[in-house]
Parts: structure tokens; sequence; C-alpha cells
């Protein structure tokens, strides 16, 4: 426990992504989330509910994974429950590996935009995601690839069809009102495409009442390599809350990064760590800053041990 809350100690923003497939993820996602933001952290918690009616787990398993996301309620922090139910489809049976693999790469896409933005405090304000990320409630992540060939602008029906693809999630145990939500933007075109984009999910978000609390943030993920995209983090809105108190462990400034070129990732401050459930993951990434240090990034979702790595 010890070397847990030094690791996180290191650290600014914290990933945690566990599964209830055997019980460890279940047992552990939550007491090591309440460590992050005892430590004055930006902890954002991933949590897989396996199926039961697909013969993913145990009815004990089951239920124990459905306590997961009660405990993160009572203890006011937001969650980011997946569901494998919904990765399954009667008209397209398919083996339970291809279901995991098609519901990781779009939550893996999305916690890679979103943290290319959160590294960087130039990007957002930290009293803005201190409010964010305050109260109870559920979190959505969408991604959607938009990435134009060199030179082009994206196109309306690309706009369209990349602001349709990052609201819907459908994996995503989120069934509220979305209160907020941090859009980040990759790519180098112009302010109209990013207006475009904007509206878009605001147009989503709203469904056309005056009355909706939706409030969103907007981040451009400089030095992205491709392919480009658009990440949306939504929050279910559960009434006003007091923001939390925020402690940024590194505070790397814009100059210091090396630009990416010839779509070769940029160098990171080592802000952030992604904390998986099992220590023999495959890492997704580990991209060095300039000091050297690796920012960790290893981790898989999944309904059981067997799954495939996130991209």
């Amino acid at each position: 426990m010890n070397e847990i809350e030094s690791l996180l100690s290191r650290h600014s923003v914290i990933v945690i992504i566990g599964t209830g497939g055997k019980g460890t993820g279940a047992g552990t996602v939550l007491p090591i989330a309440q460590m992050a933001r005892r430590q004055k952290k930006l902890v954002i918690p991933v949590f897989v509910r396996p199926s039961f009616e697909r013969h993913e787990v145990e009815k004990r398993r089951y239920d124990h994974a459905l306590r997961v996301a009660d405990g993160f309620d009572a203890a006011g922090i937001r969650l980011m429950e997946i569901l494998n139910d919904r990765g399954y489809a009667d008209a397209d049976p398919q083996p339970q590996s291809v279901v995991w693999e098609r519901m990781n790469l779009p939550i893996a896409r999305g916690l890679r935009g979103l943290l290319y933005v959160l590294w960087d405090l130039s990007q957002v304000d930290p009293s803005d995601l201190s409010m964010l990320f305050a109260g109870p409630g559920r979190l959505r992540i969408g991604f959607s690839e938009l990435n134009p060939a060199a030179g082009r602008e994206p196109d309306d029906d690309d706009i369209k069809s990349a602001v349709n693809a990052c609201w819907e999630n459908p994996f995503c145990a989120f069934n509220g009102v979305p209160g907020s939500s941090l859009v980040c933007i990759q790519g180098d075109w112009s302010n109209v495409v990013d207006g475009k984009i904007k509206g878009g999910l605001a147009s989503l978000a709203l469904r056309g009442s005056a009355e909706s609390p939706y409030n969103p943030l907007y981040a451009r993920a400089i030095h992205t390599p491709r392919p480009w995209g658009v990440t949306a983090l939504f929050t279910e809105y559960t009434g006003v809350h007091e923001p939390h108190t925020l402690e940024w462990t590194h505070k790397p400034s814009p100059q210091s990064v090396r630009p990416a070129t010839n779509g070769t990732p940029s160098e990171l401050a080592p802000s952030a760590v992604v904390i998986a459930e099992k220590p023999d993951q495959v890492p997704i990434a580990r991209p060095r800053s300039a000091s050297g240090n690796e920012t960790l990034m290893s981790a898989r979702l999944r309904g059981t041990s067997n799954a495939a790595p996130i991209p």
C-alpha cells in the first residue's frame, strides 16, 4: 500500500482501470481512487462491469461488481462504468475476444486524447477541472477519428459523422443528463472546423432545451500525433457540488515540449499515471519526457484475464 501511495504522489492525474472479472479490480478500484483523492489528485476511475448473461462471470462475482458503483456514489467520486453486456449483439454474434476488442478501441483512443490535454495546464484551467469532477455520478468518454489528408479541411459530412460518433458511446453506464464536458480537439485545421465540432456536440447535449444545465469546457490537444480526432468526456448532472482541491505535481510549459513531426509522438511531461488491474499488462505507450522520465500508460479494459490489450 505504501508503494501505491508513493506512486500516486508523483503524478497529478490518476487513471485507474479495474474489472469485476475475478474480484481484484472490484475490490481495489475504489480504495485506490479514495487514496488518490486524499492526495488531492485528479482521479479518473474506469470500472468494467462483466456480463453475467453472456457467461463472463458467475453470479457472485457479478453481484460484487454491481456494488462498486454504489461505493463510488457514496464516496462522491465520479466513475466511468463500462458495461460489457452492451458489447454483444444477437444479430451479430461474436466471440468474447472480438467483443472486448471492439469495446477497447474507442475507450483507449478517448483516454489517449484526454491525457494529451491533461498533462499540459496551458490547455485547461485546473479550477475548471476541479468543478468538472466534483460530486458523484457517471462519466462517459467518446472518441471519433477526424483525420483528413494533409492540407485538407474536414468537410461538413466528416464533421457531422465525427460529432455523432463522439457523442454516442453505448458501452458507458450513463443514463442521466450531461452537466458538463471536456472536449479535446486534435487536429491542425481552422477555427471554423473547431466551431462546428463544438456546436454539434453542444446541440446533442442540450437537445433543444433552454433549461439544460450543460456547460462544456474546450481544449486543444497540442502536438498530438496522427491519427487526429475528437475526444469528449461528459459528466452526468447530479446537482451543484463544491469543487475539489487539486494539487498539480508537474506544471510543464508548452515551450519545453518537443513538437511532433512526421506523425511521431511528442514528448510528454510525467504528469499522468494509469494504474491497471494487474502488473503484467501490456503497455499501450511509454513516451518519454524531456527529463527522461516515462509517463506510465499501461492498461487493459477487459471482462476477464483473457481480453486483448488496449491498442
